[in-house]
């Protein structure tokens, strides 16, 4: 049991660190508190350490921030550091190609991925032949579970300017839809955007033409 003048943080988190029991009273008053770190290593840590912060886990976080560090510092050439840093440039740089439709219409990177390392472990390593593309809300941000890596016809299908009809059970765009049913894109847009007509009839059209 702890001391009557000693508060009890039993069951308290500090960082990685879980406080399991009171251990050892110093000789200058100080309680040692059993810790367990979230690695599985316990041992005796001060309270004063805990509750200022001076020792949030057994070592084993700054290990692993060093690692990352180590690991995204050599990263810092590729394909993934490139995306990241053009993702930062076209949302806060007036100078970047592409600012207006960014950082000028409001668009912004989430403070968690601030830090390259955070996006690394978020995204992934990019992907060959993929790009940042904001989805499923084309609008949003830039932010975990807002962004994945596309290929070049995802992103074109993900455009603001694109229309998308539904056709069965599938959402697809006017250059899908023309070709599921065998007419030229540009008479699809005539019949769907000008003429205001539902896919299905689009479809009856199509089958008209070719005689079917």
């Amino acid at each position: 049991m702890a001391s009557k003048h000693i508060k009890d943080i039993t069951g308290q988190r500090f960082g990685a660190w879980l406080v399991i029991r009171p251990s050892v009273l110093a000789d200058n008053g100080v309680m040692k508190w059993w810790c367990r770190c979230d690695c599985g290593t316990e041992r005796n840590v001060f309270g004063t350490a805990l509750r200022a912060g001076k020792s949030v886990s057994c070592g084993c976080v700054a290990h692993a921030k060093a690692a990352v560090d180590r690991a995204t510092h050599g990263l810092s050439r590729s394909p993934t550091y490139k995306s990241w840093r053009a993702m930062w440039a076209r949302c806060t740089n007036p100078k970047t190609h592409g600012y207006a439709e960014y950082g000028g219409a409001g668009i912004v990177v989430c403070e968690r991925w601030k830090d390259f390392a955070n996006f690394l472990a978020d995204m992934g390593e990019r992907p060959e032949g993929l790009t940042l593309d904001r989805f499923p809300n084309k609008e949003g941000n830039y932010e975990p579970g807002n962004v994945r890596w596309a290929t070049p016809k995802d992103q074109a299908f993900n455009r603001s300017s694109t229309v998308t009809v539904m056709y069965g059970d599938e959402v697809m765009n006017l250059a899908e839809f023309g070709r599921r049913i065998g007419m030229d894109r540009r008479n699809v847009r005539h019949w769907i955007v000008t003429r205001k007509l539902k896919p299905e009839e689009v479809a009856e059209k199509a089958g008209a033409e070719r005689g079917l």
